[in-house]
């Protein structure tokens, strides 16, 4: 097996393009949808495709990484992610389409097969701060992409941002083949990928009631994470009526706050190692933190709306490096990619539904403020749950 240390240095970097890659519609969509003839309301149907185009890529994934390699699949998914960042370019309105369609396919393979690599190369007491540093490159991805392409646009139009992170997407390829054949070497070239292996991932996510458990808190925290994601650098910009570069800097202030809280909250759970109650406690937080933001008004200091907006981005966007080491404990031996595969797809789902109802909200009330606060509730409620699973497990032992 390759070392664990240049191993996770090329995952931060892919974590980081690809954090860049699925924001990169959020944060260009003041400029670029007026060019193409869509409002930003747009960008609720777009993460709606985007979902359900993940959805199938999740479905897939248990047969193409198991005959393929985990590498292999995951090689082929940037390329489709490279491509779809691209699509936009165009100008032309079925090409635009076609860009959720391939980051979301891709977005639903890339995950469960780094799951199932990281598996392979770390030992499990350590999985908890392995899985944030891995993490940890998503949320600087998107504050990258809150200033970078701002930034970028200063030098160049929207059309040629787009086609500079797709080439920077392309050179993860080449850094993960000099690994393929020893993280592959578990490939089956007789493993079905149709059949029993198309329903297997969503078979196991629902059938473990503790994979169940998890597949629902995906969908709750996605609906909040992803409609900060979607609309903060619009909120801060049209309706705190701050500059667009300075509503990108506070996307990386709280993307950076996110990155802190992933490292602080992996390393945590290695030393209690109580999956379900960290997770109720960041749900519940980062409920109240999104209510927080939801406060915000054109009266309030440059100061206090990067502290709420980096609050928010500490709780919503601080669960996921717990919520895979989870998924590892909880998944039948050597299935952790697969039992990724299942529950990401209300993952999904949920990055499609959160902003959408945040979209149906903008666009009857034009309020941003009621967006936040209706997300917020699917944060509470489920960090309820979990912290009432954490406590029932405890009173059994």
């Amino acid at each position: 097996m390759p070392g664990l240390t240049p191993f996770l240095a090329i995952m931060v970097l892919t974590q980081t393009l690809l954090g860049a890659a699925y924001n990169v519609a959020g944060v260009l969509a003041p400029v670029a949808a007026p060019d193409l003839g869509y409002s930003i309301a747009a960008l609720g149907p777009y993460s709606v495709i985007l979902a359900v185009a993940s959805l199938v890529g999740g479905m897939l994934i248990d047969g193409i990484m198991r005959r393929y390699g985990a590498t292999r699949t995951f090689q082929v998914a940037i390329a489709m992610t490279c491509a779809g960042v691209a699509c936009p370019a165009s100008g032309h309105a079925w090409v635009v389409m076609l860009s959720p369609v391939l980051v979301g396919f891709a977005g639903g393979m890339i995950m469960p097969c780094v799951l199932h690599l990281i598996a392979r190369v770390t030992p499990p007491e350590r999985s908890g701060m392995v899985m944030a540093i891995n993490q940890c490159g998503m949320p600087a991805g998107f504050g990258l992409a809150g200033v970078a392409f701002p930034w970028l646009l200063t030098m160049m139009n929207w059309r040629w941002t787009l086609l500079v992170l797709g080439v920077a997407l392309l050179t993860v390829i080449p850094l993960m083949q000099w690994m393929r054949e020893r993280l592959d070497s578990d490939r089956d070239p007789a493993a079905p990928l149709g059949g029993k292996a198309f329903a297997e991932p969503m078979r196991m996510a629902w059938t473990t009631p503790d994979l169940r458990l998890l597949g629902w808190l995906a969908f709750s925290f996605m609906c909040v994470q992803w409609s900060f994601v979607t609309y903060l650098v619009s909120y801060v910009k049209i309706d705190l009526q701050f500059s667009h570069a300075a509503a990108g800097s506070a996307l990386l202030a709280a993307q950076m706050t996110a990155v802190v809280s992933r490292l602080y909250f992996g390393w945590l759970l290695d030393r209690i190692g109580r999956h379900f109650l960290m997770l109720g406690a960041i749900g519940t937080c980062g409920g109240v933190a999104a209510i927080i933001l939801g406060l915000a008004t054109p009266q309030w200091s440059y100061t206090a709306v990067v502290a709420s907006a980096a609050l928010c981005a500490g709780f919503t966007m601080g669960w996921n490096a717990v919520y895979f080491a989870a998924i590892r404990k909880f998944a039948p031996e050597g299935r952790s990619g697969t039992a990724a595969g299942g529950t990401q797809i209300f993952t999904m789902v949920g990055s499609g539904v959160g902003p959408m109802i945040f979209a149906g909200i903008l666009s009857s009330s034009g309020s941003y403020a009621t967006g936040f606060m209706v997300t917020a509730i699917f944060s509470l409620v489920m960090g309820a749950r979990l912290l009432w699973r954490d406590y029932t497990m405890r009173t059994r032992t």
